[in-house]
């Protein structure tokens, strides 16, 4: 194969929100499998990248001209957002979220259109479905009721790209995941760390609920899994690790992961509801205490794809300390 035809097949992704947590890690992966990764983003935020397949371009510029970069980029990964844990909840948020969320949604995928990008990867969140689920799990054909602006505003942009890759030669696959968890990981799970760091006991051993979550590296997987595919499109799907997992359990799966020691004790679980709701925590504890199962199989199934690493793997190479 001459050099010229190796250049024609390299694909090209263009990606929003690469400086974050995900972005960064599907920059590397995407890299070092040889695909040419444009970032639409600050400059500034990839001063360390250094690569001949990198470039960075400023996204203001982009969705403000005739954004010539998209021309020929076999996907657009939209991650960027603004997410729950740097907002509060309250639908009085919901402009706050509706700018980055949903206006910014709008702006970067109607001009990948123009520019005939074929396919729009969107990495949505659970919270379009729903806070809460059945035991057996959320499933795509389920009614949404997301229960914050935050779910709300990603639940409007994913109706937002259907509408607007409507009868156009670009297609989309959104994405609806549930927390990611992996190094470096900040919210509620750095809390965590920070909670058996001190080595307090915790009263959550009552607790009995079932949450997925996905490992980043099977997120990334997933991810490039989509690029990667040119059969299925315009879908939209629930991805997860297989396995769902409780709250005592994560700790302690946690907690031996780096190598300390945690205690956990019975508290009446209406106590707890009691001084979440005078600490005005309410939403914190249901997330501690409630189920948030995610049915993946429809994604497993259709792309002939299982998550790379189970629970225990992904955990251990989350919080092992150096």
């Amino acid at each position: 194969m001459s050099s010229n035809s190796k250049k024609h097949n390299i694909k090209k992704v263009v990606i929003t929100g690469g400086s974050g947590f995900v972005g960064k890690s599907l920059i590397d992966s995407l890299l070092n499998n040889q695909f040419k990764v444009v970032a639409l983003e600050h400059k500034s935020s990839f001063s360390n990248i250094h690569h001949p397949k990198f470039s960075v371009e400023d996204i203001h510029h982009v969705i403000g001209s005739d954004g010539n970069i998209l021309k020929d980029a076999t996907a657009l990964v939209h991650l960027a957002a603004k997410t729950h844990g740097r907002l509060g909840s309250n639908k009085k948020n919901y402009l706050q979220y509706q700018k980055i969320n949903v206006e910014l949604t709008e702006k970067i995928c109607s001009v990948s259109i123009a520019n005939k990008v074929k396919k729009i990867i969107y990495l949505s969140s659970i919270k379009a479905t729903g806070e809460y689920s059945p035991i057996d799990g959320f499933k795509e054909n389920d009614l949404t009721n997301p229960k914050d602006a935050y779910g709300q505003s990603k639940l409007e942009a994913e109706q937002l790209i259907e509408n607007l890759c409507d009868k156009t030669d670009t297609n989309y696959i959104i994405l609806r995941s549930p927390l990611v968890y992996g190094p470096d990981a900040k919210g509620n799970l750095n809390l965590l760390k920070k909670l058996i760091n001190l080595g307090l006991p915790l009263p959550f051993k009552k607790i009995n609920n079932k949450r997925s979550l996905i490992y980043l590296d099977n997120l990334i997987d997933a991810i490039t899994t989509c690029i990667n595919n040119n059969d299925i499109n315009n879908r939209m799907y629930l991805i997860s690790d297989n396995d769902a997992i409780s709250t005592p359990d994560l700790i302690y799966k946690v907690a031996d992961a780096m190598e300390k020691k945690i205690i956990l004790f019975n508290f009446p679980i209406f106590l707890l509801k009691l001084f979440a709701i005078f600490l005005r925590q309410t939403p914190k504890f249901e997330r501690l205490s409630n189920n948030l199962v995610i049915n993946n199989s429809n994604f497993k199934n259709d792309y002939n794809w299982s998550p790379r690493f189970n629970i225990d793997a992904g955990i251990k190479k989350s919080f092992k300390e150096n």
